[in-house]
């Protein structure tokens, strides 16, 4: 998985560190970090973008020998060699490698559609907070981390059809959800026309669409997401 991530982002090979974690009594873990102090950001990028995911399970299959389908290629080793999980620095472990052992794994990440809460929370969370949202936006932001509800997948996200915009949806959340953050201006009539019609063509669109009033923004907001 390493190797996958330095090929596909064009990061040189000590850029991405890992080790195995085996823990008593629970799931073992395999822990990636970035090496550099303080990082890029590369692990948070790949944490929330599921298509880069995608491109890197896919990468990490062709590393093992196996095509999209999981199928072994015409020069696929028995369990492991030089040319996928071996290197000089693992030799005393190569009698255990067998590339297949996460074969089901890959393959399964490298069809996923969608990420929720595979991201940092807490990185996003304090992105945002940096970002130019309005007071309204930023108390329904905190109260959201309060409620430990799901941060949105992105802000302020423009939805456009064939060069046409839609609407621009204050959090957006994958798949396809638009939260709109509605204050005192969106009381007014026309407004409110305004928002119905752009609603009905996110709907039209296969949109989930949900609103937050001004006036009961402090009610359990994780109740609608």
């Amino acid at each position: 998985m390493i190797q996958s991530i330095c090929t596909v982002l064009n990061l040189d090979d000590d850029e991405i560190g890992g080790l195995y974690q085996p823990i008593t009594g629970k799931n073992r873990k395999i822990i990636i970090y970035e090496t550099s102090e303080g990082g890029a950001g590369t692990l948070s990028s790949i944490a929330s973008d599921s298509d880069l995911l995608r491109r890197i399970s896919s990468k990490a299959l062709y590393i093992l020998h196996y095509d999209e389908t999981g199928k072994d290629l015409h020069d696929a080793c028995d369990k492991s060699c030089y040319g996928c999980i071996c290197t000089y620095y693992n030799q005393r472990n190569h009698k255990y490698f067998d590339r297949s052992a996460v074969k089901e794994f890959l393959l399964q990440m490298s069809q996923i559609n969608a990420l929720h809460s595979s991201f940092d929370q807490n990185v996003k969370y304090n992105e945002y907070l940096k970002t130019d949202l309005t007071s309204l936006e930023r108390e329904v932001l905190i109260r959201l981390k309060e409620q430990n509800a799901r941060i949105p997948s992105g802000i302020h996200k423009v939805i456009s059809k064939d060069g046409e915009l839609i609407a621009e949806a204050d959090f957006y959340y994958e798949p396809k959800i638009c939260v709109f953050i509605n204050g005192p201006d969106h009381d007014k009539d026309y407004v409110k026309v305004d928002d119905e019609k752009k609603q009905m063509k996110l709907k039209k669109l296969g949109y989930k669409v949900l609103s937050v009033h001004h006036e009961n923004h402090s009610s359990p907001i994780y109740l609608i997401l």
